[in-house]
């Protein structure tokens, strides 16, 4: 009974959303300010501006959770619209997990989603990205106490033969403390107060980024030994224990 009550209302709420214009005004004021919150968080204003600086075209440089520009404009007639364009059987799926009987299941689905009007989605694939053939850098400045260093480079679609052996590569120089980066940079060095790397994989695009937290004076030198580590990887292949350890870390993530 409280699996068909669930899903009673979800699709209640997915299939007859009322938009009340009160409640959309308020909730744009809560966006504006998870905005601005963001402008104050160091790392993921460089995050963005990263992203705006690496991409010419495509999606990828918009500022994730937009502006207070392009927000507050926003109507009602601008939701539904939304709405009406995107919310579909065919572009919906509904997941169910926990211990449950799946005809039962498969039944209250049909009986709560199954008036639900079918309608083609029209998808705005965006703009594509040209290729990129010379390095980008731009310096910002703040009232910061740290240096924050990010380095990014294009790399492969998500479903591209070479997203496995890339997400190999994010373990192997920068998550956590037996990471290459870190052992070296911060470590041994002593050049970081911290060091890590990212991967982004999407249907047409890929990026890769190297992320450090530096002192003003030493820029140049993190920048220098983040690149003497990348070409180490040509001359010194991940080892039998390192690949271990990346395989023992995917499969608990999994």
């Amino acid at each position: 009974a409280s699996l068909d009550e669930a899903i009673d209302i979800q699709a209640d709420v997915f299939m007859n959303p009322l938009f009340d214009r009160d409640e959309i005004g308020r909730e744009k004021q809560v966006v504006i300010q998870e905005m601005r919150r963001k402008l104050d968080q160091p790392h993921a204003f460089a995050r963005e501006k990263l992203f705006e600086l690496a991409f010419e075209r495509h999606r990828m440089r918009r500022w994730r959770i937009g502006t207070e520009q392009g927000i507050l404009p926003l109507t009602r007639e601008d939701i539904v619209g939304f709405y009406e364009r995107n919310y579909a059987p065919t572009n919906a799926i509904v997941a169910v997990s926990g211990s449950f009987d799946p005809d039962r299941a498969m039944g209250a689905i049909e009986k709560h989603y199954g008036a639900m009007p079918r309608r083609d989605v029209l998808r705005d694939a965006g703009p594509g990205e040209p290729a990129q053939s010379r390095p980008k850098m731009a310096r910002l400045t703040g009232d910061l106490s740290q240096v924050i260093v990010k380095m990014g480079f294009h790399t492969v679609d998500v479903l591209h033969d070479d997203h496995a052996a890339l997400a190999c590569l994010n373990i192997l120089l920068g998550k956590g403390r037996s990471s290459r980066l870190y052992k070296s940079i911060k470590e041994e060095k002593q050049l970081a107060h911290g060091i890590g790397t990212s991967q982004f994989g999407f249907q047409d695009v890929g990026f890769f980024t190297v992320e450090a937290e530096v002192k003003p004076e030493e820029i140049s030198k993190v920048a220098e030994e983040i690149w003497v580590e990348l070409d180490r990887l040509m001359k010194d292949p991940p080892t039998a224990e390192e690949m271990a350890k990346i395989h023992a870390i995917v499969e608990s993530n999994f």
